[in-house]
This record gives structure tokens, C-alpha cells and sequence, in this order.
């Protein structure tokens, strides 16, 4: 149990390719041998492993973890026993998980973030049904799914612990944000050199807690994993929210929003992607 926590974050894909191995001795090959408290403690840790390891960046260990978890859900479990063992579970781990996010955040220890946000989306695939790969993380980002548990995501209770977490993931590094006006040019778009500078002007966005560009990329993922988990009409009461937290904010200020509001943007523009994908 230990050392499957520890796997996640080494550096090479042999490791945590071998912890796939184990993992699959563990669901797969002596199931039937363990007690049954040593088999739900070793199940979990094996089977979230296994969900971390959905978004990992070496192709070859991602398709191996589908590849258990789809053998452990038609061997061991059934789709019908599969679906009732994650439904009364899978919604209170979900929130479990995202409220230590910003823990880790403050504390900088952006490796466990990581491999906590990369959990998160393993809980939400296990949600989506409908698939044409079980599994598949870039399946439920590019393709419309449905998710069994997006009615249970966008009560408000869910809501706000999701807007809290991402608020201080997101939250921008004021002394980075600068007040110059965007310069545009009138030079052709079909001009490469002209088009590039613009884009690197208008990025200059950055965290006040996240430094690694592999952990704002898998805070994003996880946000349009929400975004998809909860869909399109669900998405768009979530983005009033978030309106109307920043206009309730802007309207205590004297001068204009501070600091503080512009996470509700950055949590806007990545939610908002999934109207715009569909």
C-alpha cells in the first residue's frame, strides 16, 4: 500500500509501468486469497493507482491501466455490480479528494497536487458510460458522454467546494499582473512572425501557487472533466455563479475587482470551453 503511493510520482515509466504488474496481481491474479479487509484497503490503493495512471504521459502505461480496470469491472465485478459499488462512493471520494487541493497548493508540494487532480479525473471517468473505450480519459474530453454522477455534482454543496478549490489553484500572481493595454496591429493574421508575438502578450498570466506547467495542465484537465461530467445546461448555472460571485465582489470595491476575483475568470474561460466544443 505504501509503495503504490509512492510509485505515482517516479520519474521513470519502467517503475510505474511495474506498478501497473502489481497492481494487477492485486485485482487480478490473487483476488481470492486475500482477507477481506486486507482486499478493500489493497483493492482501493491498487485501483487508485491504476486511475492515476489513466492520465499518465507514456501512452504505453496508460492503455495498460484501462486495460486492468477493464479486466478487473468485466472479470470480478460485472457492469451492474460495478455501477452500484462506485455510485454511493464515488461522489463523497470525489469531494474528499478536492477539498485537500488547496492544501497542497499553499503548501507547494505540487507533486501531490498533481497525482491528486490526475485521481480526481480517474474518479470521473469511472462515471461516464456509453463509451466506445472504457476508460479512456481523451475520450471523455474530446467526445459527448454522459456521466452518471453529474446530477450529483451540481448541487450546490458539491459546487462550492469545487469553486473553493479551483479559486486557489487558479489565483493569479498579482505582483505578475501588469496594467499596460494590449497593443493589437493591423498586420495581416497570415503572417506568422505578427501572430506570435501577439499571442505571447496576451499570456502573461501567472499562478500564485502553481510553478510546474505539468500541474496547470492537469488542473485544466480536471476542470473539463467537471465541465463534461456535469454537461452543457448544468455548466451554464455554474457560470452564472461564477458571474455572479465576481459582480457581487466588484460591486463591494470602490475602484474596480481586485485580485481576488480574478480566479472566477480563469475558472469562466476553462468551464466555458465545453460550450464552445459542443
Amino acid at each position: 500500500s505504501v509503495l503504490l503511493g509512492l510509485l505515482p510520482a517516479n520519474r521513470s515509466s519502467i517503475v510505474r509501468k511495474s506498478g501497473l504488474y502489481l497492481c494487477r496481481i492485486i485485482l487480478l491474479d490473487i483476488r481470492s486469497v486475500w482477507t477481506a479487509s486486507n482486499r478493500k484497503a489493497l483493492g482501493r490503493k491498487s485501483l487508485e493507482y491504476c486511475l492515476i495512471m489513466l492520465a499518465d504521459d507514456t501512452e504505453e502505461i496508460a492503455s495498460c491501466s484501462r486495460g486492468i480496470l477493464q479486466s478487473y469491472k468485466s472479470s470480478y465485478l460485472g457492469a451492474l455490480k460495478w455501477k452500484r459499488q462506485l455510485s454511493h462512493t464515488i461522489v463523497p471520494t470525489i469531494l474528499e479528494l478536492t477539498e485537500a487541493l488547496p492544501t497542497f497548493a499553499k503548501s507547494g508540494r505540487e507533486v501531490e497536487l498533481r497525482n491528486t487532480l490526475r485521481l480526481v479525473d480517474g474518479y470521473l471517468v469511472l462515471s461516464f458510460r456509453g463509451m466506445t473505450n472504457d476508460f479512456d480519459l481523451q475520450e471523455c474530453l474530446r467526445e459527448r458522454r454522459k456521466s452518471d454522477v453529474g446530477s450529483a455534482l451540481s448541487c450546490k454543496e458539491v459546487v462550492d467546494v469545487v469553486k473553493k478549490a479551483f479559486s486557489v489553484i487558479f489565483a493569479p500572481d498579482v505582483d505578475s499582473i501588469t496594467c499596460s493595454p494590449m497593443i493589437e496591429t493591423d498586420s495581416s493574421p497570415s503572417d506568422p512572425k505578427d501572430v506570435t508575438l501577439y499571442e505571447e502578450s496576451s499570456t502573461q498570466c501567472r499562478f500564485l501557487y502553481l510553478r510546474d506547467e505539468s500541474t496547470i495542465h492537469a488542473a485544466k484537465t480536471t476542470v473539463h472533466l467537471f465541465a463534461r461530467a456535469l454537461g452543457a445546461k448544468r455548466c451554464a448555472f455554474v457560470m452564472d455563479a461564477c458571474f455572479a460571485d465576481m459582480f457581487e465582489s466588484c460591486s463591494r470595491s470602490s475602484s474596480s475587482c481586485g485580485s481576488g476575483d480574478h480566479h472566477h475568470h480563469l475558472l469562466i474561460d476553462e468551464v466555458g470551453l465545453l460550450d464552445r466544443r459542443r
